[in-house]
């Protein structure tokens, strides 16, 4: 019969002083290793961790109090954290009462992602012979862990709430919490966790208030890169008065392999750049300074379809960005945008689509076609700059099935009279009051706004999947845009530039009638003053001390108390004594 043991005595579960990235000693590596090859007392057959995950289980024994687990999809983070909730539980449930939290943004996600499946999997799993009832399932609701030797009312309580309605937030912050898990925690504002943990508050005697992340990495501009990576307060340089109180580390697919199903793996190593770091590797993002858009604020506003939260739609359109591409094999040419996007009736503009790719005219028309019939689109819009009415011409000629269907398809003309990142400046302004959604991901597009910086595009190519994404929005924005900066400034300068036409056309008008422009209408110094010092010519008082000696009236203009300057030849010799 094999031995069985505790997984807190295999691996000592007391984990050394550590700050930042979190380094096991060999001490408990070795612990780790051994217990990979000993069953574990009190779970399933089923359960099997890898040494990443016992690592982690070391780790979130440890001393600190602020706990994160970053890296790539499907790696057993969730797993491993909600795990931890219930060891806290079920621990302390014989002596006091715990109430912990487990957060995310949209309570429909945490209601179907934890509280339908990864709990009900992992207590299974972890835990087969501890009871537990899921309370208010189809709301997220909370979670008691059974203890039949204490009354109902004394049970440890996990609730799963989401942060993205005022009243549910409103809940959180009428019960104090001795745990705060919050998972997901790239789509969380950094506003939103420290009003929370405002309720890290209920004391437990025997265990510490914990604080726990996960997340697939963003970009490094994310609050959890400041705080774990930086040891800096996010938004500023001040350091953390605690560092050695925050600690995580990295899990990634790799690390869990034996648990995922086959070619999960080789599918995220074909994933484009950007995702495969978020996805595969797991690492932060760099970001540019001065980005237009960032990783953080656009997961933070995205949509999944079917989302609950989409609201119907007002009108649909089909943007198109061209470029002089022939084909699928015109390598060296840019790749034809192709997106559509919608408004919602709640004023908010929904990234639907993306179709960008090298195609032949005759076939970026037809797929332009093709998803205004399948949106049932309003118009087709696209930009009119790269050969003139060609988007039109390539739209209108449109066939599919030898039909000519693209005849009677609504289309509309834009022009690119600014820059490219002075045209998305407006429509990065709309994302960051969050009016922006995008439905699904759209890891290339995504890319090309990222590079997006007041300075210009740092992209290596033309953007036009971005181009596209700005053109659509701005059609549905309408005049609702705000301003930029650039955009201010460049239309103030028209200002300037159309009042000096009007004065040098003033100015022609009184040469052509005669006028001496240099006659400057002055009083002498001798022309007695109004009593009470106001201009000689108009009597008004807004009276404006000249530099050089005497006074200019605001009003009309005339100067007055002129001095008179005794003005002796020059002579050029002096210069040289």
């Amino acid at each position: 019969m094999k031995r069985l043991v505790s997984l807190a005595a295999v691996l000592g579960l007391v984990a050394g002083s550590v700050m930042a990235e979190y380094r096991p000693s060999p001490e408990v590596e070795a612990r780790c290793r051994l217990a990979l090859t000993t069953p574990i007392a009190h779970a399933a057959p089923g359960y099997n961790p890898q040494f990443k995950h016992l690592l982690a289980d070391a780790m979130l024994a440890g001393p600190q109090e602020n706990l994160m687990l970053v890296g790539g999809s499907r790696s057993g983070k969730t797993f491993t954290l909600c795990k931890a909730v219930a060891g806290r539980a079920i621990r302390t449930m014989q002596q006091d009462f715990t109430r912990q939290a487990i957060l995310r943004l949209h309570l429909k996600d945490i209601a179907e992602s934890i509280g339908m499946d990864t709990w009900p999997k992992m207590m299974r799993l972890r835990y087969p012979g501890v009871g537990y009832r899921h309370h208010s399932r189809n709301s997220g609701g909370w979670i008691t862990i059974n203890c039949k030797t204490r009354p109902r009312q004394d049970w440890p309580e996990i609730w799963l709430l989401g942060l993205d309605d005022k009243e549910r937030v409103d809940k959180v912050l009428g019960k104090e919490f001795c745990t705060l898990y919050y998972n997901e925690c790239s789509q969380i504002s950094y506003s939103a966790i420290l009003t929370s943990q405002s309720r890290l508050a209920l004391r437990v005697p025997g265990i510490r208030n914990r604080v726990y992340y996960d997340l697939n990495p963003v970009g490094t501009g994310h609050f959890t890169y400041s705080l774990f990576i930086e040891g800096r307060k996010p938004g500023g340089l001040e350091a953390l008065p605690d560092p050695e109180n925050y600690v995580y580390m990295y899990m990634n697919p790799l690390d869990n392999e034996a648990n995922v199903a086959d070619g999960y793996i080789d599918r995220l190593r074909a994933m484009p750049e950007q995702s495969r770091k978020r996805f595969f590797e797991g690492r932060y993002v760099a970001q540019l300074p001065g980005a237009l858009w960032t990783l953080e604020g656009i997961e933070i506003l995205r949509r999944q379809p079917g989302d609950p939260l989409i609201p119907t739609f007002e009108r649909i359109v089909v943007a198109v960005d061209p470029s002089g591409a022939s084909g699928e094999m015109d390598e060296k040419a840019d790749e034809i945008g192709l997106v559509v996007m919608a408004l919602g009736t709640d004023g908010h503009v929904y990234l639907l689509e993306d179709q960008t790719g090298l195609y032949a005219p005759e076939r970026w028309g037809r797929i332009a076609v093709e998803l205004y019939f399948k949106w049932k689109a309003d118009r087709i819009i696209g930009e009119k700059n790269f050969g003139g009415d060609m988007v039109r011409a390539v739209i209108q000629g449109a066939r599919i099935d030898d039909k000519p269907i693209g005849q009677n398809v609504p289309y509309r003309h834009v022009d690119a009279s600014r820059g490219k990142s002075v045209r998305a400046e407006p429509i990065s302004a709309m994302h960051d009051r969050g009016m922006i959604h995008h439905v699904g991901e759209f890891p290339l597009l995504e890319r090309e706004l990222t590079n997006f910086t007041a300075a210009g595009y740092k992209g290596s190519k033309s953007p036009n999947r971005a181009d596209a994404f700005v053109w659509g929005a701005t059609e549905l924005f309408g005049n609702n845009l705000p301003y930029g900066l650039t955009t201010y400034l460049q239309e103030r300068q028209a200002e300037i530039d159309k009042d000096r036409e009007a004065k040098m056309s003033s100015m022609v008008e009184k040469l052509a009638a005669g006028s001496n422009l240099n006659k400057v209408e002055t009083v002498p110094a001798e022309a007695k003053e109004p009593t009470k010092g106001g201009c000689p010519n108009c009597g008004a008082l807004c009276i404006q001390n000249v530099a050089t000696g005497g006074k200019r009236c605001g009003n009309c203009g005339t100067q007055f108390n002129i001095p008179v300057l005794d003005l002796k030849p020059f002579n050029r010799s002096s210069l040289y004594k």
